[in-house]
């Protein structure tokens, strides 16, 4: 007599085969997206060292972003900070020129027009913004650094700071995880660009007073062009800072790329599937599949033959 198997044998054969099934369907995934799992849940070590690197990730994105940032802005500094530079030098020249004895009073008063035209392109590089944004007006980005008066020939005779030294500070911006840095530019304060309180730099007064004194038709006072030339030090000096910050800044943009890189790699590591490995786990799968759908049907087969 042919012995009929017991529902829970029967059971158990239907559970092993649901298994293989969902074992086979699993692996199917796993060659065809090169995971080791969809849900984190699957492997919750690895899930978690997942998690923890793309939070890694997202902060060292969100610092490039800051770098990019902040390099853009102190590249526009820099052009801007260069302009002033080579405004003073023409200056310079001109001032070079005025104090030659040659000269009569009328020369000079045409050096003054000259003299006078560069004192409105430093006015108007000191409210260049970035976007919407004065970029030498540090934290206070909304307000220009300064606003002039004019005589009734429109000319400019005071140049006043609108900023505050004592609360305005530069733009601020954090590069990686415990490194916070300052860039950009100032127009006053105790080593501003325009004006620097500490080593008693005035780019507009010095450049108004040699200009009403050629005016005149006079020769510039010596203190002022003295003045001139230590103002063209000082902004040749922060000029250089900002080449010098700008290479630390691509330097930096450089450094997390590598790292995102790193992260990258690192991720693939834990969630590529070994699909060598995978291919022949499949192999398997499928030949125990095909044998637990054949014993699924004998038992089927069997269990019908007890009603014949």
């Amino acid at each position: 007599m042919i012995r009929v198997p017991t529902s829970s044998s029967y059971n158990m054969l239907q559970e092993r085969l649901a298994e293989t099934q969902l074992a086979y369907q699993k692996k199917q995934i796993e060659i065809s997206t090169g995971k080791l799992y969809m849900n984190r849940s699957e492997d919750p070590s690895t899930g978690s060292e997942v998690s923890l690197i793309e939070r890694q990730q997202k902060d060292t994105q969100q610092f490039q972003e800051n770098v990019r940032d902040a390099g853009s802005w102190v590249t526009t500094t820099a052009a801007k900070t260069q302009e002033v530079v080579e405004l003073l030098q023409h200056a310079s020249e001109l001032i070079t020129q005025a104090n030659n004895g040659t000269h009569d009073n009328i020369h000079r008063q045409d050096i003054g027009e000259e003299l006078d035209i560069l004192i409105e392109r430093l006015f108007t590089v000191s409210e260049s913004k970035f976007g919407s944004l004065h970029i030498f007006s540090g934290t206070k980005t909304d307000t220009a650094p300064y606003a002039e008066t004019r005589d009734a020939d429109g000319r400019i005779t005071v140049v006043t700071s609108t900023l505050d030294p004592l609360t305005t500070e530069r733009k601020k911006t954090q590069i990686d995880e415990t490194n916070v840095i300052e860039y950009g530019q100032i127009a006053n304060g105790d080593d501003g660009l325009f004006e620097a309180t500490t080593s008693g730099v005035n780019l507009f007064e010095n450049l108004i007073n040699m200009r009403d004194d050629l005016l005149l038709g006079d020769v510039p006072d010596t203190t002022d062009m003295g003045n001139l030339e230590n103002n063209l030090d000082h902004v040749i000096g922060h000029f250089t800072q900002d080449g010098v910050q700008q290479q630390w800044l691509e330097s930096q943009s450089k450094s997390l790329r590598n790292s995102e890189t790193v992260q990258v790699q690192q991720l693939e590591t834990l969630q590529a599937a070994d699909l060598a490995a995978s291919m022949t786990d499949l192999s398997q799968l499928q030949t125990t599949l095909q044998a637990t759908m054949q014993m699924v049907s004998r038992v089927n087969q069997l269990s019908i033959m007890q009603y014949i």
